[in-house]
């Protein structure tokens, strides 16, 4: 994703004075109590019944800034490009009116340079540790005017305040100086580590390399060393600006923001506040923590070939996760499948038996699915045909021209899933519970991220509105097919892109397509703040695919660029992963160039021992499990959380707390 500063970056530079009538208002609710100051420039103050202020405005400063603009947005791959025209700049120097109601206050002001716009900002509390908010604006009190379609927050951050949360957050930097886009898009392959991101912009793949806050999992809400936390309610576009190093400013491509301020008396409280909203993850099935979730490939044979190995080299075996049950195509970045869902009788000609065979073994038989439909090859139809059955009954997502939105993946195309329409629900899952009916007890949830900004859907809600919505009802579909069919409490599907709501339905999250590599940007060494970040927003199980996805082998001038996984980063992975929700293998896309567990003698007995040792934790993941339940605390913690005074524990981005 990339991004400019407006055109006339001047506008949003100077500081506006709120001047007020000649009184101080201050508005006590039952917990909260806001104070608008006069003899201090203005300032409006948040404070709570602990005494402590915990949110206020930035002195000489205007709380609110408008703007009417021209959106200019690019997708491609499921990475997006979106920047802005300002055709239209105002400011809000009055607060004009202050009407205090039970439980309620109302701020509203005039525009001083946009005739007849003025915004209202209503506060109410909710509950002892939450106050809302609604920040509107009005044009000739017409609510929500088209015209005006940003809205700028502002408000006071301490310099030396440290941020935590904003959904799966893979780098290590501190955001004060920053930028941060909060739209759901690929993760990037590299992510700015050299020399991979320049390799990959030379063979003419510079889409697919991502930013430093490229992520599947956007979500906008933080909480601070500070004690402060904030959650946005809006769908739409959002950038958190760090710039200016005591304020942060939240910009929002709408023309409404609504929000939750949160109050708590540590870190670990405020999670429990922010999961209200956010949901809270149930424990896993009890048959995913004996053992390890291997992923084999490449038909029934080679499948009973993978298991008989496991059980000769002593390893706990939970699950075989058999992604290619679709079968498989050779594209640019290598082994991919066919996006139909149904099962390749090339491949697995004795589907059914295959499934029965490893449940008698104490086996569950794990799959694969995407929210995408492609055209199959030609010649490899094997009678299949969802993707043109979903054509056919316009079931998919259109572009401006009325015509299905094809999104290019690495050699081929597919279309993407309506959600929005019934029908399409009905449609996917009728495919699901036919394999939930065969005994497939679980599935990769995977992508979720490149609806079109200016996507076309069924009920007629703007793409730019359901963009990070998409991956909420992706996993609630999930979901809902598990339930309906009756099987919930021992089904597992796994999901890489979220939403804000998203942990109320997905069963587990895993932290997408790392490289295979040691670095901080794409590596081993991102794993770690992902999880971190990812817990503090409510996305409590989450886990890591050991020894990374992806893979790069290809010829640039002036010779061959390769990224590969040896012996030691796959033994280094497991270590991190005995300590996360789920012990779960992913060969890459080039599974012979890369290391695997079954390489060599070595790889067979260091996964045996590791595998021993998750099984091990058990009895204190399934306690941490309840405690995800009952109050939204993740298993893999940033030190942060129990130590929240510790100001050296707020420098440390590679540690991390199993539970507590």
């Amino acid at each position: 994703m990339a991004f400019k500063w407006p055109e006339k970056v001047s506008l949003y530079l100077p500081l506006f004075l709120m001047s007020f009538s000649a009184y101080a208002n201050t508005v006590k609710f039952s917990s909260f109590s806001l104070e608008v100051a006069p003899e201090n420039n203005g300032i409006v103050i948040l404070s709570h019944k602990t005494q402590r202020i915990i949110w206020r405005t930035r002195p000489g400063e205007s709380i609110v800034r408008a703007a009417a603009a021209i959106d200019k947005v690019t997708n491609r791959s499921g990475s997006f490009s979106l920047k802005e025209k300002i055709t239209k700049y105002c400011s809000f120097n009055t607060i004009s009116k202050l009407v205090e109601s039970k439980n309620m206050l109302l701020v509203s002001a005039g525009s001083d340079n946009c005739d007849g716009l003025s915004y209202s900002l209503t506060f109410k509390e909710l509950s002892p540790e939450t106050l809302h908010f609604d920040l509107m604006l009005l044009h000739n009190s017409k609510e929500n005017p088209a015209e005006f379609n940003r809205i700028y927050f502002s408000y006071y951050s301490n310099p030396d305040e440290k941020f935590y949360g904003f959904g799966e957050q893979f780098h290590e930097r501190p955001y004060k100086g920053q930028r941060l886009p909060i739209w759901v898009e690929e993760q990037g392959i590299g992510r700015g580590v050299q020399p991979y991101s320049s390799a990959l912009r030379l063979a003419g793949l510079g889409h697919v390399v991502g930013e430093w806050y490229s992520t599947y999992s956007h979500v906008p809400i933080y909480q601070t060393s500070h004690g402060n936390s904030l959650l946005i309610d809006s769908e739409k576009f959002i950038i958190f600006d760090f710039k200016v190093e005591d304020r942060l400013q939240i910009e929002l491509w709408d023309n409404r923001m609504t929000g939750v301020i949160i109050a708590g008396r540590d870190p670990t409280e405020i999670i429990e506040v922010i999961t209200r909203f956010t949901g809270r993850m149930e424990p896993l099935p009890g048959w995913t923590q004996v053992g390890a979730v291997v992923r084999a490939y490449g038909g029934s044979a080679a499948v009973r070939e993978t298991y008989a190995s496991l059980v000769a080299a002593d390893v706990p075996v939970a699950a075989l996760w058999i992604e290619d049950w679709v079968g498989r195509r050779q594209t640019d970045l290598g082994t991919r499948l066919m996006w139909d869902w149904s099962v390749s009788r090339k491949d697995y000609p004795d589907w059914e038996a295959l499934i029965k065979e490893l449940d008698g073994n104490g086996v569950k038989v794990l799959t694969y699915f995407n929210p995408y439909l492609s055209p199959l090859p030609s010649g490899s139809a094997d009678g299949r045909r969802q993707y043109l059955d979903a054509l056919d009954r316009s079931l998919l997502v259109k572009d401006l021209t009325g015509k299905p939105f094809m999104l290019s993946s690495a050699g081929f195309e597919a279309a993407i899933m309506d959600l929005s329409n019934p029908e399409m629900r009905t449609f996917i899952k009728s495919i699901m519970k036919q394999q939930m009916s065969i005994g497939v007890r679980g599935w990769m949830a995977d992508f979720g991220e490149a609806l079109p900004y200016d996507g076309q859907l069924f009920s007629g809600v703007e793409g730019k509105s359901y963009h990070n919505r998409f991956p909420v009802e992706w996993a609630k579909l999930n979901r809902e097919t598990a339930t309906e069919m009756g099987i919930d409490d021992e089904f597992l599907f796994f999901s890489r892109s979220a939403g804000k709501t998203s942990p109320k339905f997905s069963r587990l999250f895993w932290t997408g397509d790392q490289l295979v590599g040691w670095d901080k940007y794409d590596g081993l060494k991102s794993v770690i703040p992902a999880l971190l970040s990812s817990g503090i927003s409510g996305m409590s199980l989450n886990h890591a695919e050991i020894g990374g996805y992806t893979s790069v082998d290809f010829r640039i001038i002036p010779g061959p660029f390769r990224v590969s996984r040896d012996y030691e980063l796959f033994a280094r992975w497991m270590e991190v992963s005995v300590f996360t929700s789920i012990f779960r293998t992913h060969s890459t896309q080039q599974p012979e160039k890369n290391y695997q567990w079954d390489s060599d003698d070595a790889g067979k007995r260091i996964f045996s021992k590791f595998t021993k040792v998750f099984r091990a934790l058990k009895p204190y993941r399934d306690k941490l499990m309840l405690e995800a339940k009952e109050n939204g605390l993740p298993l893999v913690r940033d030190l942060f959380l129990h130590y929240p005074k510790d100001k050296e524990v707020q420098k440390v981005s590679q540690q991390f707390l199993f539970g507590s």
